[in-house]
């Protein structure tokens, strides 16, 4: 019997399919981005699909056209600063990718063993989507499982202890290591910790706390002073312009790492980071070395 396929169903559900797979990625290469850079990355993802209605390909030229294809996906999807980092994403993308198409395919072969449609390196499973999204979501549980048993050695080596000094005072706050940071300081050259401003006010002159709540809600003012200055952050796919000022040392600990970091910039945000247990992000530049 020949099959038909619905290319609306195709694209659809290879969409959702490729937004779980980038967020399981983002999981493993600790490299984050914003959902609508996911959401596009999807998107392409689900167009990608169309292939399967195409002419069989040959298996090395086909296999040349999926590597582009994962490029240009990852390419969208995450905000890299480096070749490194983009390798990264590359090799965790394609590894995630490859797993969940083994599982799907063995759950399929024992449920449905005769409704698969294979070409092009895409298979299309002749059953009701009911089903199919079942599968998906079991398979995206068994992904996630793995992921935090065996691909994540310990997701506290992710997150640091900070004490911030400035005027002569202190202040303890936990930080995400954040691998797709590559933030410095444009005037000083220096590394720059992104925290929370309610996290950290308490260290804060009267004087420089009015000045940067106002400048936290409108970036606007060209003039800044009192050594404060205006920096372009862009991370965890949100751009955005904080007021920083420069603190005098931070001293980084995590397990046996230990470090301290002189005169780096403190970027202020009102961004709760999604309720997580951090309230700073820092890069490899803070805690003196990659992750």
């Amino acid at each position: 019997m020949q099959t038909v396929i619905y290319a609306d169903i195709l694209i659809f559900i290879n969409v959702i399919i490729t937004f779980i797979l980038l967020l399981t990625t983002a999981d493993i290469v600790h490299i984050h981005s914003g959902k609508i850079r996911f959401i596009s990355g999807s998107f392409i993802g689900g167009l990608f699909s169309l292939i399967i209605l195409a002419p069989s390909i040959n298996f090395f030229l086909m296999l040349f056209i999926r590597f582009i294809m994962c490029l240009i996906i990852v390419l969208i999807s995450f905000r890299t600063s480096t070749v490194k980092n983009m390798l990264r994403c590359l090799c965790g993308f394609s590894v995630i990718s490859f797993l969940y198409a083994g599982i799907i395919s063995f759950v399929s072969q024992i449920i449905f063993p005769s409704h698969i449609f294979y070409n092009n390196g895409y298979a299309y499973y002749e059953f009701n989507s009911l089903s199919l999204i079942l599968i998906t979501v079991i398979t995206f549980l068994i992904i996630r499982t793995i992921n935090l048993k065996v691909f994540v050695k310990n997701r506290k080596d992710l997150i640091f202890d900070i004490e911030i000094f400035m005027n002569e005072s202190s202040v303890f706050v936990k930080a995400l290591y954040d691998s797709g940071n590559s933030i410095k300081d444009y005037y000083t050259g220096r590394p720059v910790i992104i925290v929370n401003f309610s996290s950290v006010s308490c260290i804060l002159t009267d004087e420089h706390k009015e000045k940067i709540k106002t400048l936290i809600g409108d970036c606007s003012e060209i003039s800044i002073s009192n050594g404060i200055r205006l920096l372009p952050v862009n991370t965890l796919g949100t751009r955005k312009i904080l007021p920083v000022i420069t603190a005098d040392k931070a001293v980084i600990r995590n397990c046996d790492m230990y470090n301290i970091c002189y005169k780096p910039g403190v970027a202020f945000t009102d961004d709760t980071f999604n309720g997580k247990q951090y309230e700073a992000l820092i890069n490899d530049a803070v805690t003196g070395k990659v992750i």
